[in-house]
C-alpha cells in the first residue's frame, strides 16, 4: 500500500512540475516568437495565452495539492505500519513465519 501511495506523491509532483514547464514554455514561445505583429490579433492572443497560463498554474497546484496529500498518508498509515513490521519481526525470529 506504501508503494503505491509513494508512486501516486512521485507522480503528482512530476506531472505538476511538466505542466508548469509545459505552461511556461508556451507563454515564452508567445512573447519571444520574433514575429512583428500587433493590434487586436496579437492582444487576443496574449490575453487567451495568460488565461491558459493562469489555468495550468491552477492545475499544477492541485497536482501539488494531491502530492501533500499522498504525503500526509503515509505519515498516516506510518504507525500501522510499524506496529504490523513489530509485531511480525519477533515471530520469524523465533521460527514462525
Amino acid at each position: 500500500m506504501t508503494a503505491v501511495i509513494s508512486v501516486g506523491e512521485s507522480r503528482a509532483t512530476q506531472l505538476a512540475r511538466e505542466v508548469l514547464d509545459e505552461s511556461s514554455a508556451m507563454a515564452r514561445r508567445m512573447t519571444d516568437d520574433g514575429i512583428a505583429w500587433t493590434g487586436i490579433a496579437r492582444r487576443a492572443a496574449e490575453d487567451r495565452v495568460e488565461r491558459e497560463h493562469a489555468q495550468n498554474k491552477r492545475v499544477a497546484y492541485a497536482l501539488e495539492d494531491l502530492a501533500d496529500e499522498y504525503r500526509a498518508a503515509m505519515r498516516g498509515l506510518q504507525p500501522l505500519r510499524d506496529s504490523v513490521h513489530n509485531l511480525l519481526l519477533p515471530r520469524s525470529f523465533s521460527g514462525v513465519t
